[in-house]
């Protein structure tokens, strides 16, 4: 058995145990940010339209949510000579000064439970985007993070999930924090499909966090489907996280 379906099982595992009702150690948490983290979906829509009508372009649909800037400037029909252009403008709308955000209800108390260098943030937006919307919306600095700018394929391709996996583990092992001899599986935060696609495919113990209508849509591809962040609680024994 290769390395990823061993992660695989062990994330599915811990899955099946929390829904019993049990507590489990994790690596960590790996959170997506729009609408996980950080009630920007309104903000994230309104920078797509406003990029479209800039570029006579249809208003584009739901499928925007979860993808790099990338991969909806090529999707939309952009010629390959003209798509980093596009980003960049599109980039610009979106980290545009002014904007006041809030926080996803539970987001709060749960980072602030979190040491540290147990968390990071896992999106596809550019680390600029992410820049203005995590300062607008007042979240503390995360320990790292892996933007869309950081990887060849966004979501949901599960290489953003292993790099984050990857970066949580350095970090933990440069903290003398052991996680053998058994690897508790990191817990990766998401609210869209390509998000959990990604995250599950990459090994990670999948949460969804999305309004009741969409949990049918988000149980094909997250082991768990909640409501709200504050569903999930934490706490640190020893060297060990649990949730």
């Amino acid at each position: 058995m290769d390395d990823a379906d061993s992660r695989s099982r062990l994330a599915a595992h811990a899955a099946a145990r929390l829904l019993e009702g049990d507590e489990v150690a994790v690596a960590g948490f790996l959170f997506d940010m729009d609408g996980t983290l950080v009630d920007s979906l309104p903000a994230v829509e309104e920078a797509w339209r406003l990029w479209c009508l800039e570029h006579g372009l249809p208003e584009p649909d739901s499928l925007v949510h979860g993808r790099t800037a990338r991969d909806m400037v090529t999707g939309a029909g952009v010629p390959a000579h003209l798509v980093a252009q596009g980003v960049e403008r599109l980039s610009e709308i979106e980290s545009r000064p002014g904007q006041v955000l809030s926080l996803m209800s539970g987001t709060e108390a749960l980072l602030a439970a979190l040491p540290a260098e147990r968390w990071g943030v896992v999106t596809s937006a550019t680390r600029r985007v992410s820049d203005a919307r995590l300062a607008a919306a007042g979240v503390v600095d995360p320990h790292f993070r892996v933007t869309g700018d950081d990887v060849e394929r966004g979501k949901p391709d599960p290489e953003p999930f292993r790099l984050g996996t990857e970066i949580l583990h350095t970090g933990l092992a440069a903290a003398g924090i052991a996680l053998e001899p058994v690897p508790a599986p990191p817990i990766a935060v998401e609210d869209s499909p390509a998000g959990t696609r990604s995250a599950r495919s990459a090994g990670c113990l999948t949460i969804a966090i999305a309004p009741e209508s969409l949990h049918h849509e988000l149980r094909a591809s997250a082991h768990i489907v909640l409501t709200s962040l504050e569903a999930v609680q934490v706490r640190v024994e020893d060297a060990e996280l649990l949730v």
